[in-house]
């Protein structure tokens, strides 16, 4: 599980005017998703899938949300998901309103997979691990 609490902010303001460009905007996440594109277009290997879960509602699920990139000379996949932490939260309970719900906000466990993997993780005999 992967938790940074330097990057939690509240729903309604961030905490610092540098957090800004974290917070769930449409201009946002659009740079998220050109980043994202750009990184992968050089290395594939820097990309991850994200699953998040709520041990308090659903301790046996995962649920997939989506990909993240790091470019690997600047941060580690750690500190790229502890910048975006806000974002991946506030989109998991966007994304899956009725599983998760805002209560799940800012509780989520992080968990991350190899790049493209989401289809692999959905058979239950899998042996692709979370970590």
């Amino acid at each position: 599980m992967l938790m940074a609490k330097d990057y939690r902010t509240s729903r309604s303001s961030p905490s610092s005017d540098s957090e800004d460009d974290m917070m769930y905007t449409t201009s946002n996440i659009m740079r998220q998703s050109r980043n994202f594109q750009q990184i992968i277009a050089v290395d594939k290997d820097a990309a991850y899938d994200i699953y998040v879960q709520d041990v308090q509602r659903t301790p046996n699920l995962f649920w997939y949300i989506g990909k993240i990139a790091h470019c690997t000379g600047t941060c580690t996949l750690e500190e790229a998901i502890a910048r975006q932490w806000t974002l991946i939260q506030e989109h998991a309970v966007r994304l899956r309103p009725v599983e998760l719900g805002n209560a799940a906000y800012g509780k989520l466990q992080i968990w991350t997979a190899p790049y493209s993997s989401e289809v692999e993780m959905s058979d239950p005999n899998s042996q692709t691990d979370l970590f």
